[in-house]
């Protein structure tokens, strides 16, 4: 499949959730599974993730936008997989973030400390569904061959990551996914608008314009949790000690951004 081929694909952006169920509106379709040592669970069946994978602003089913841009991953172009190489890096490594911090926060929980009231167990809980729903299209887009032989140290590091900022506080939490999901918003728009200027794989572009929604709905979701506000600004000029770790992080995410490019 050549470039041409890619390019007449460019008018079929989105496809109505509608499309995403029989006539008798029951799912079709089929499950994914991972592969290798870092095999995940399946996704689930077409739009009875409807609630997971639908937008707030949009009812464009997640799984079929999925299938249309697996069908060009024979023909990306090695800039691109790169690309998607540290995409499946980042979802794989975002998974972590929340196991992590659903650890520690159950194990707050278990020693009395404040969870605001199980609010951030759930917290946890629901952006570690999306964010496993993130790695599971990955999964389809990055052939094993091409994916970062660095997972091993990224899950160690991601979990981490997540555990040990919610151990000392739910603040702490929030504030550790306001800095992560700034970075991989600019990550995800750098590679959409590289897509955008060279015209191709539209369906690819319009996944990635998607998926950077979803974590910056994670980003609003932990400002809020910390200023009462999806757009305190607060959140987006912190001072201090907040802003020194956004800093930290944003430095490594483009260390291990970097790094899953080369190995």
């Amino acid at each position: 499949m050549d470039r041409q081929t890619m390019l007449q694909s460019r008018s079929i952006w989105v496809l109505q959730a509608s499309s995403c169920s029989g006539a008798n509106g029951s799912a079709r379709g089929v499950g994914w599974q991972g592969i290798g040592p870092f095999a995940v669970r399946s996704l689930p069946r077409e739009c009875s993730i409807r609630a997971r994978a639908m937008s707030s602003t949009s009812d464009v089913c997640l799984l079929d936008m999925t299938t249309k841009a697996v069908q060009f991953v024979s023909v990306f172009p090695q800039s691109i997989r790169r690309d998607l190489r540290t995409d499946h890096a980042g979802e794989f490594g975002a998974v972590q973030i929340y196991r992590g911090a659903l650890a520690a926060a159950r194990l707050r929980e278990r020693l009395g400390l404040s969870t605001e009231g199980g609010r951030v167990i759930e917290f946890a809980q629901h952006h570690m569904e999306t964010e496993q729903q993130h790695l599971d299209i990955m999964l389809q887009l990055v052939p094993p061959s091409d994916r970062t032989k660095l997972l091993p140290l990224w899950r160690l590091m991601a979990n981490s990551l997540g555990f040990f900022p919610t151990l000392l506080g739910p603040r702490q939490l929030y504030w550790t996914i306001v800095a992560v999901e700034t970075f991989v918003e600019q990550h995800y728009l750098d590679q959409i608008e590289k897509l955008q200027a060279e015209r191709i794989l539209p369906d690819l572009s319009a996944l990635l314009i998607r998926l950077k929604e979803e974590e910056v709905e994670h980003r609003d979701e932990a400002a809020a949790a910390l200023f009462g506000r999806k757009d305190a600004p607060e959140a987006a000029n912190p001072s201090g000690v907040a802003k020194a770790w956004m800093l930290l992080v944003e430095a490594g995410s483009k260390a291990a951004v970097a790094a899953s490019k080369l190995l």
